[in-house]
Protein backbone atom coordinates (compact mmCIF):
# COMPACT_ATOMS: atom_id res chain seq x y z
CA UNK A 1 0.00 0.00 0.00
CA UNK A 2 1.21 3.50 -0.77
CA UNK A 3 0.04 6.83 0.59
CA UNK A 4 -0.13 10.11 -1.28
CA UNK A 5 0.06 13.03 1.12
CA UNK A 6 0.56 16.79 1.01
CA UNK A 7 0.57 17.25 -2.73
CA UNK A 8 0.29 20.95 -3.46
CA UNK A 9 0.74 23.29 -6.38
CA UNK A 10 1.41 26.96 -5.78
CA UNK A 11 -1.64 29.07 -6.71
CA UNK A 12 0.07 30.84 -9.62
CA UNK A 13 0.85 27.47 -11.25
CA UNK A 14 -2.56 25.81 -10.82
CA UNK A 15 -4.83 24.73 -13.69
CA UNK A 16 -1.87 23.71 -15.87
CA UNK A 17 -1.95 19.95 -15.27
CA UNK A 18 0.90 19.89 -12.76
CA UNK A 19 -1.14 18.34 -9.95
CA UNK A 20 -2.41 15.59 -12.22
CA UNK A 21 1.08 14.95 -13.58
CA UNK A 22 2.53 14.70 -10.07
CA UNK A 23 -0.29 12.40 -9.01
CA UNK A 24 0.16 10.12 -12.01
CA UNK A 25 3.92 9.95 -11.42
CA UNK A 26 3.35 8.95 -7.79
CA UNK A 27 0.86 6.32 -8.95
CA UNK A 28 3.36 4.99 -11.50
CA UNK A 29 6.11 4.78 -8.88
CA UNK A 30 3.77 2.98 -6.46
CA UNK A 31 2.82 0.42 -9.10
CA UNK A 32 6.50 -0.10 -9.97
CA UNK A 33 7.06 -0.89 -6.28
CA UNK A 34 4.29 -3.56 -6.48
CA UNK A 35 1.78 -1.50 -4.49
CA UNK A 36 -1.76 -2.37 -5.46
CA UNK A 37 -3.51 0.24 -3.36
CA UNK A 38 -2.86 3.95 -2.93
CA UNK A 39 -4.63 5.97 -0.27
CA UNK A 40 -4.90 9.70 0.21
CA UNK A 41 -6.85 12.44 1.91
CA UNK A 42 -8.01 15.18 -0.41
CA UNK A 43 -9.07 18.75 0.01
CA UNK A 44 -12.38 19.64 -1.60
CA UNK A 45 -10.46 21.67 -4.16
CA UNK A 46 -8.51 18.61 -5.36
CA UNK A 47 -11.29 15.99 -5.38
CA UNK A 48 -11.95 16.30 -9.12
CA UNK A 49 -8.24 16.03 -9.88
CA UNK A 50 -7.99 12.73 -8.01
CA UNK A 51 -11.16 11.42 -9.64
CA UNK A 52 -9.65 12.20 -13.06
CA UNK A 53 -6.56 10.25 -11.99
CA UNK A 54 -8.74 7.23 -11.22
CA UNK A 55 -9.28 7.51 -7.46
CA UNK A 56 -12.74 6.89 -6.03
CA UNK A 57 -14.21 8.23 -2.80
CA UNK A 58 -14.22 5.56 -0.13
CA UNK A 59 -15.23 7.65 2.89
CA UNK A 60 -15.66 11.26 3.92
CA UNK A 61 -14.06 12.46 7.12
CA UNK A 62 -15.28 15.09 9.52
CA UNK A 63 -13.29 17.26 11.84
CA UNK A 64 -13.75 18.56 15.34
CA UNK A 65 -12.99 22.20 15.99
CA UNK A 66 -12.58 23.87 19.34
CA UNK A 67 -13.46 27.54 19.67
CA UNK A 68 -13.49 28.79 23.23
CA UNK A 69 -15.76 26.54 25.28
CA UNK A 70 -17.72 25.43 22.21
CA UNK A 71 -17.12 22.11 20.49
CA UNK A 72 -18.57 21.52 17.08
CA UNK A 73 -18.26 18.79 14.50
CA UNK A 74 -17.84 20.09 10.98
CA UNK A 75 -17.85 18.04 7.82
CA UNK A 76 -15.90 18.91 4.69
CA UNK A 77 -18.54 17.28 2.51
Amino acid sequence: MAGLYFLAVTPTMRRRGLGLALTRRAMHDALQADCRMIILQSSQMAENLYHRAGFRTFAKMGRVTFEGDQRSIKSDS
